[in-house]
């Protein structure tokens, strides 16, 4: 015949057909916002970790770089780097000095001396040169980012930020305003949970994406740092 919970189930389905419904259709609803919730709030923390490296780290790389300790630190890293550098090329011409001399008319020698004399005036400016570079591809970035988000640009009475215009490209909005509460209740339980469910796991897709883009970001000024640091090494 069936389980009694299953007979008392159909029983409460017949007799109170609508009230029936609304119970377990406002069940679904509730447990869905609940983990909605969980959703909205991974994509905000997402979103405030990429602008705040935005910011940070490509719009004000220019000011965190030439703020005055970091760019003494900065400086000073770099000079014992450069300095440790030229004692090599003080070895070189002492080399070639010492070759000259044995072999007066070699070419190699020469083409050597040359090698060096560039190399000597690369790595004294290697710090200035590696920071035209880096000022140039934030200049693109700043460039793009303003096309993303125009200056002066307002949402809801709010500055425009660069997560909020990704989320609006992706209409993450539509997942609350789009969805009326009576096409909510039209939808079975099942439905209605499956909604907020896949709703859910979309925003926490998007939130830990724009989490590692912020954190690729600070990974990316670690990295810019080290190599203005070492840069005449690579030169």
């Amino acid at each position: 015949v069936g389980s009694p919970g299953t007979l008392m189930m159909d029983a409460m389905t017949s007799l109170f057909p609508d009230t029936s419904k609304a119970i377990t259709s406002g069940i679904g609803n509730f447990i869905g916002r609940e983990i909605l919730g969980v959703g909205s709030f991974t994509t905000w923390l997402g979103g405030k970790i990429f602008d705040s490296s935005i910011d940070r780290f490509v719009v004000k790389f220019g000011s965190s770089i030439r703020e005055n300790e970091f760019e003494t630190a900065l400086t000073r890293s770099w000079s014992t780097v450069r300095d440790i550098c030229n004692l090599a090329f003080i070895f070189g011409f002492i080399y070639i000095g010492i070759m000259t001399i044995i072999s007066p008319d070699s070419a190699s020698m020469k083409r050597f001396l040359a090698r060096i004399i560039i190399g000597a005036l690369l790595i004294n400016f290697s710090l200035y040169i590696t920071q035209v570079v880096i000022d140039f591809t934030n200049f693109t970035a700043v460039k793009i980012y303003d096309a993303i988000v125009p200056p002066n640009e307002t949402q809801d009475g709010k500055p425009l930020t660069i997560s909020k215009a990704i989320g609006n490209y992706l209409g993450i909005n539509g997942i609350f305003s789009k969805v009326e509460p009576d096409v909510l209740a039209q939808m079975s339980t099942s439905g209605s949970f499956a909604y907020y469910l896949a709703a859910t796991v979309f925003l926490i897709v998007t939130g830990f994406t724009l989490a590692a883009g912020g954190l690729h970001l600070l990974v990316r000024f670690v990295e810019l740092v080290l190599i203005m640091i070492f840069s005449p090494i690579f030169f």
